[in-house]
């Protein structure tokens, strides 16, 4: 398999020189630690899985790419899908009116079949954007001694942004691979809000510098456990 439209590295300064008006932001990366995750968010079959946006046909097949790689490392995955009961009383006040069709149980809440969860991996249902507010991603990320969440799926300007901003104000070293996320609403709202991220608690990259990150990780371990 091979990157879907690959970015270059420091793709995401140019981004940021034509979208920040002034101002001063540091040029240094956050960087990696040392046990990552991936969270794959919300890439579920819904009602349009057969009619994907481009962007996110892109996405879907990058992370799939990415969670091979991850698996052939042993890096942890979870994922995450909105899911609401029946009554939608547990549906939190929105807009999205298409949410509520995203009833637990349903075909709308199984994970694509493009990136597929094995069966030791979690599936965690949740209500609100972020799944650091409605399921127990915490106590996961914790128990896994996690101190890198690595970051796919959609939308860049909802549920990825709500997920990246309470990833890093919880101390996580945040790290989005740009062509492994997406959002329906086309590349404007994509670009401001990674440029947003970027600037202040994540890390935007390319899906090449994540995968040599995952070499390196892989790697130490390798020395650890022969050492």
């Amino acid at each position: 398999m091979e990157i879907v439209d690959p970015q270059t590295p420091g793709f995401i300064w140019s981004w940021i020189n034509s979208y920040y008006e002034g101002g001063s932001v540091s040029t240094e990366p956050l960087g990696y630690g040392q046990r990552p995750v991936i969270l794959v968010i919300d890439l579920q079959k819904s009602g349009k899985s057969e009619n994907l946006h481009p962007m996110v046909a892109r996405a879907v097949s990058n992370t799939a790419l990415l969670l091979k790689e991850a698996r052939d490392r042993e890096i942890p995955v979870i994922y995450t899908v909105n899911a609401f009961r029946a009554d939608l009383k547990d549906l939190h006040p929105t807009k999205l009116k298409s949410l509520s069709s995203s009833i637990a149980g349903t075909r709308a809440t199984e994970v694509m079949d493009e990136v597929k969860p094995n069966p030791d991996e979690l599936v965690l249902q949740k209500q609100t954007h972020s799944p650091f507010v409605s399921t127990h991603i915490l106590y996961h990320l914790t128990r896994l001694r996690t101190d890198t969440v690595l970051v796919t799926g959609i939308h860049t300007g909802g549920c990825i942004r709500a997920t990246a901003n309470d990833s890093f104000s919880y101390g996580f070293h945040t790290v989005l691979p740009e062509e492994c996320v997406a959002d329906r609403k086309g590349m404007n709202p994509h670009k401001a809000n990674l440029c947003d991220l970027h600037i202040r608690g994540a890390d935007v990259v390319t899906l090449g510098e994540v995968l040599e990150y995952l070499d390196m990780v892989s790697e130490r371990e390798t020395r650890r456990i022969q050492a």
